[in-house]
């Protein structure tokens, strides 16, 4: 981890609210001793399961929250198996499609967060591994959509109020996080990244009441996996907490360690138009150059027609909440932008300033950000001045990317495939329109980003 005094010397753009975190983060990590193997009660804990307690059995399941809210089964087929000997040595209970734990009178409130150590052994979608009932309720599924199956690792939802929305819930999940039409995507906290693999939503299933390892009372959308430890709490939980959660599970559990993050903003580059699918984006052929060892989770948060101002806008509020308090070895930012700022009217210098103000935030919030050089582009509407402009940015970023605060330049527009005036017109580089790159355009510029990242972590 990260101490204050070492991200002081390290990041010359710190603030001290990301010093406070680190010094908050090492005064849990005492908290939770060394290692954390003893369960550590956080305050809003309505119920906290772990089937390592002594007292657990296949029909009961103790709370040891002390609000005596225990998850029980009387009926036999509907009983999971508790089993020894798991992940880390620890015991669990395995849930094989059909059983499911109760707890018929809890309703968990508005703005509240449910937590597990799991993972699913079939895949298939819709597997539920908590559902917290009721007018504010909602789900954490493992689902094992995709065709793939869900690792060991800590899996959270966290709710800021009842209306689930897109636009007021917060799902947060190993740091990262997506929108769903029917929710919110999540990914795991701790190892290779599958996506989907957690799924969130509701209200559901609309009756008060606690189920675990399946929706429901009678193991509707059951889970087929493992559940280590559950804990549900009636208020939402800051980042802080969820990250020592983390380093507690990580301990405990014999988890791989937490995995690098990896979040790409920007313009429709980073949206991915010109690509013929999504594994030909920008930010995800970049990860594939990184290669297995970086182990990276990726988070896409490109945005269409984005402007540099409207690029931090909206990294303030979905990529940079996103730092995981020191538990994420390396938080990378690919900071895909500019040519918009000059398309829609902004001079070179004030394209530049906004520039180095994009880098400076992203620094002070825990990030490493990695910018690009300009293409050239020649759609209608673009400035005459638009290659002038271009020109000067990318001189000026050439020779002082440091000095504004970036961690790394992927100089794009060196290439002699795709940096020089017209290239944009060359359809073995670019789709028609003059602007967005092909599949093969992207992977060029991958090739920068992945060189700079590398560079950067070294």
């Amino acid at each position: 981890m990260t101490t204050a005094a070492q991200r002081l010397a390290q990041n010359q753009y710190g603030n001290p609210t990301t010093v406070a975190r680190d010094v908050a983060l090492a005064t849990l990590a005492m908290l939770l001793g060394t290692p954390p193997n003893a369960l550590v009660m956080l305050a809003g804990a309505k119920g906290w399961y772990d089937a390592g307690n002594a007292l657990a059995t296949v029909a009961l399941w103790p709370d040891q929250s002390g609000n005596g809210n225990d998850l029980t089964q009387a009926a036999a087929p509907l009983q999971p198996t508790l089993n020894a000997g798991g992940q880390g040595g620890r015991s669990y209970f395995h849930f094989s499609g059909a059983q499911v734990f109760v707890n018929a009178p809890l309703a968990v409130p508005a703005g509240w967060t449910i937590w597990c150590v799991g993972r699913t052994s079939a895949v298939g979608g819709n597997q539920f591994a908590v559902v917290a009932g009721g007018a504010g309720g909602a789900n954490l599924g493992l689902s094992g959509a995709g065709g793939t199956t869900n690792d060991i690792g800590t899996y959270v939802g966290v709710w800021l109020d009842s209306g689930l929305t897109a636009t007021t819930v917060k799902c947060v999940a190993g740091r990262g996080t997506g929108a769903g039409p029917a929710g919110q995507y999540s990914w795991r906290a701790e190892g290779t990244v599958k996506l989907p693999i957690a799924s969130v939503g509701g209200p559901y299933p609309g009756v008060p009441g606690l189920f675990v390892g399946a929706s429901d009372a009678v193991a509707g959308n059951p889970l087929t996996g493992d559940l280590y430890e559950v804990a549900v709490f009636d208020r939402p939980l800051t980042d802080l907490e969820l990250a020592a959660l983390d380093a507690y599970a990580q301990a405990k559990y014999q988890l791989a360690p937490v995995t690098n993050l990896l979040v790409a903003d920007g313009n429709s580059f980073v949206a991915g138009t010109g690509a013929s699918g999504p594994g030909f984006y920008l930010g995800q052929q970049t990860l594939g150059l990184l290669g297995t060892g970086f182990g990276t989770t990726y988070v896409n948060n490109g945005v269409g027609a984005e402007t540099t101002p409207a690029m931090l806008v909206y990294s303030q509020a979905n990529t940079f909440p996103l730092y995981s308090a020191g538990i994420v070895p390396k938080c990378v930012d690919l900071a895909c932008e500019i040519t918009n700022d000059l398309y829609f009217g902004a001079t070179a210098a004030q394209a530049y300033a906004n520039t180095a103000t994009y880098c400076q935030a992203s620094r002070a919030a825990g990030f490493l950000p990695i910018i690009n050089t300009v293409l050239p582009r020649s759609n209608p509407g673009t400035p005459a001045d638009f290659e002038a402009n271009r020109q000067i940015v990318n001189t000026a970023l050439v020779s002082s990317w440091p000095e504004i605060g970036a961690a790394g330049l992927a100089d794009w527009a060196s290439d002699p495939r795709m940096g020089p005036a017209g290239s944009e017109t060359n359809l073995s580089w670019f789709v028609a329109g003059n602007v967005h790159p092909n599949d093969v355009g992207y992977a060029i510029g991958a090739g920068y980003f992945a060189a700079a990242i590398l560079q950067a972590i070294a």
